[in-house]
């Protein structure tokens, strides 16, 4: 209910550290970021996202998510099954049950 971006998402996964999801759909080809557009390359969480009301720890486990004008829908479903796959294979490490 508030004025966005239509093309950006923020995406949180409680419990995944948002620079290792940022590395591992990296490696399955994904540019994508970590935390907000103000906080790029910094190792604490957003403050933008903190002033948005998210926790620390919901800060660090965020990823942003663009699409553009040359992304279809099979991009963006091809990014949720990488999406997918990448958290059961961290929860796995973790020895967390999916």
């Amino acid at each position: 209910d508030v004025e966005r971006a239509a093309n950006t998402s923020l995406v949180i996964l409680p419990g995944m550290g948002g620079e290792t999801l940022l590395m591992q759909l990296d490696l399955a080809g994904f540019a994508i970021a970590s935390g907000s557009a103000c906080s790029s390359g910094k190792s604490e969480p957003s403050h933008v996202l903190m002033a948005m009301g998210l926790s620390a720890n919901m800060a660090r486990s965020s990823i942003r998510v663009s699409f553009g004008p040359g992304n279809t829908l099979d991009d963006a479903q091809a990014l949720v099954d990488a999406l997918v796959a990448v958290r059961k294979r961290l929860r796995s490490m973790a020895g967390i049950a999916a």
